[in-house]
């Protein structure tokens, strides 16, 4: 299995990245350079949610007209 093909789909997919090559204390650093608790990252809005569920379904559809 190749896990490399794993991990740089979900660096693509990631909405933060911190890529960290200087020890605790550069990554330390690289956090307090970012907002990380924003409500944006970790909490959508209702809208966004709910298109996200009705995306997920969509795709367990087995009617083609309607998908």
């Amino acid at each position: 299995m190749n896990y490399e093909a794993g991990v740089s789909e979900c660096l693509k997919r990631a909405d933060v990245q911190l890529i960290n090559l200087k020890g605790r204390e550069g990554l330390e650093k690289k956090i307090e350079g970012h907002d990380l608790l924003t409500k944006k990252i970790f909490r959508p809005s209702w809208d966004i949610y709910f298109m996200k569920i009705a995306h997920i379904v969509r795709e367990r559809s087995n009617c083609m007209k309607r998908r």
